[in-house]
């Protein structure tokens, strides 16, 4: 099945195991696996564009979001990809390179501009705040849970 094989290392696949499998070379594949997650850190982001995969640098994006049942990269230039796996991974992943600013959105600190305030009356006199994102134009909400951490955090950097 040489074609399987061609399809995963482009897809940038970490191994190939054919059946039967053999538990050394199981264990081998893995190892693999965890060297590339944690002997360095994340560089890229692996996305499908036009059947074929590419990767983006993370410098290159500025926020992902939840949408339904999928996550959406956005780069500064305003292109979209779906990602894999849930916001939570990639949260993890990325450690200190996003930060959260609503239970649907991980903006990268590098693409954080500034805080604003939105438009509107507010019921309790509090105003409501969102995240200006470099390069873009649009303003995503922040959540009164996550205005506090974001505050700090913008501090630090």
């Amino acid at each position: 099945y040489e074609e399987h094989a061609l399809k995963a290392f482009d897809l940038a696949a970490v191994d190939y195991l054919l059946k039967p499998i053999k538990i050394n070379r199981l264990q081998t594949a893995l190892q693999r696996l965890g060297h590339q997650h944690t002997n360095g850190e994340f560089d890229c982001f692996k996305v499908m564009s036009r059947e074929r995969m590419i990767e983006i640098p993370w410098q290159k994006s500025r926020y992902l979001i939840a949408e339904e049942k999928s996550v959406i990269l956005v780069t500064a230039d305003g292109n979209t990809y779906d990602l894999p796996k849930t916001l939570i991974y990639w949260e993890e992943l990325l450690c200190d390179k996003g930060v959260r600013i609503h239970r649907n959105a991980l903006v990268m600190r590098h693409g954080l501009d500034s805080l604003v305030r939105l438009p509107g009356k507010h019921l309790d006199d509090s105003a409501n705040w969102g995240a200006k994102i470099l390069d873009l134009e649009e303003i995503l909400p922040i959540s009164r849970r996550q205005l506090a951490n974001l505050r700090k955090q913008m501090r630090e950097f």
